[in-house]
């Protein structure tokens, strides 16, 4: 079965990590500007794009949050590209981690897979998740 989704998975901060699922594949990465993410979504042109939120933390200075800049950074990017953006909270990792194999990648790389992993199963896309 042929799948012509094409889906991007994003933990965002000062490393982002990304993840990229198209026909039964999945593969990841790390980059570390705004312009590696716009070139990215634009040569990539995905259907629906999974993000990670952000949440504040008490007790914690909010004074510089690379997190919050690079969401907002990617949802610019979407809404000029025509891009399906999804945010996601963050307590999905612990529920998704057991999923990924061993050598997956940097701890980046992993929370981008996890959420665009957790988006599949979410809509019901037990089939290509079982493929991976």
């Amino acid at each position: 079965m042929t799948n012509l989704i094409k889906i991007i998975g994003i933990d965002p901060g000062v490393t982002t990590g990304v993840a990229i699922y198209q026909n039964g594949s999945l593969r990841g990465g790390e980059i570390t500007s705004y312009r590696e993410i716009a070139d990215l979504l634009e040569s990539e042109r995905p259907e629906i794009v999974v993000i990670e939120d952000f949440y504040i933390r008490r007790g914690k200075p909010s004074i510089y949050h690379p997190s919050i800049r690079m969401i907002g950074v990617v949802e610019y990017l979407c809404q000029e590209l025509e891009i399906k953006f999804i945010i996601q909270s963050p307590s999905i990792l612990t529920a998704m981690r057991w999923i990924l194999p061993r050598g997956t990648g940097s701890p980046h790389v992993k929370a981008a897979m996890c959420h665009l992993l957790y988006h599949l199963k979410k809509r019901r896309f037990e089939n290509e998740c079982a493929d991976l």
